[in-house]
């Protein structure tokens, strides 16, 4: 990889947090040959799955690692109810436009498998993933929890070059961070944006104490309340 790539690839922005799926994400973007493994990634609906998709699609496509046979470099689909693999992999060839399969980043919210899942998966969703992983890199979602961590298990058993990882969850300055991160775009002061910092760490506390899980999309939610409620002073 020369100069202006490595640039290029150290341009991705990556998620906050999840720091051994971004490390080895980018040691595999810095790679010359092959082709990259599929991802299962244990992280709760709401703390960053579509950002962390974002992020594989566009460091591979930085570091042209992959191929990509669309605009959308990647694509999000949650299996169950009408969204069966075969479902999917017609949507996503037709999203492919003039190429017969898709070629990208396919993240794919695998939760509905545990409801289902005895002890082994059934052998034509194997296929299926095979089947769609053979253009695809795939990005596997479960959430945290024992009964995932044996699916995930299982998996890397029944599929060719799938990495496991159970990211731990986020820290107060994480999720502090990541609603930083998401003002941006906003015209506020240091001073507003230290009050709202601790406004914000005031209320992660309050729930941690009351028992509640806080996701980055509670954080977000909790922002926009927050700034609503300054803005009203």
């Amino acid at each position: 990889m020369d100069r202006e790539q490595v640039c290029a690839l150290e341009s991705v922005r990556a998620p906050i947090g999840l720091r051994e799926v971004v490390s080895a994400v980018r040691r595999e973007a810095a790679r010359k040959h092959g082709t990259p493994p599929h991802l299962l990634v244990r992280l709760r609906a709401g703390d960053g799955r579509s950002t962390l998709a974002a992020f594989v699609a566009e460091t591979y496509a930085q570091s042209r690692r992959r191929d990509f046979s669309s605009p959308d470099l990647f694509l999000e689909y949650a299996l169950g109810g009408a969204w069966t693999l075969p479902r999917i992999a017609q949507d996503a060839s037709f999203q492919a436009g003039y190429a017969n399969d898709f070629a990208g980043v396919l993240a794919l919210d695998a939760t509905a498998l545990l409801t289902e899942w005895d002890g082994e998966a059934p052998p034509e969703l194997l296929r299926g993933l095979t089947r769609l992983g053979e253009t695809a890199t795939l990005l596997l979602f479960l959430p945290p929890g024992r009964e995932a961590e044996a699916l995930s298990r299982h998996l890397q058993e029944a599929l060719p070059d799938l990495e496991a990882f159970a990211p731990a969850p986020y820290g107060e300055e994480e999720l502090l961070d990541i609603a930083q991160r998401s003002l941006e775009d906003e015209a506020l002061s240091p001073a507003a944006l230290s009050r709202l910092r601790e406004s914000l760490r005031a209320e992660l506390r309050a729930r941690a104490w009351n028992g509640r899980g806080v996701t980055a999309r509670t954080v977000c939610a909790l922002k926009r309340r927050i700034l609503r409620r300054m803005e009203e002073e």
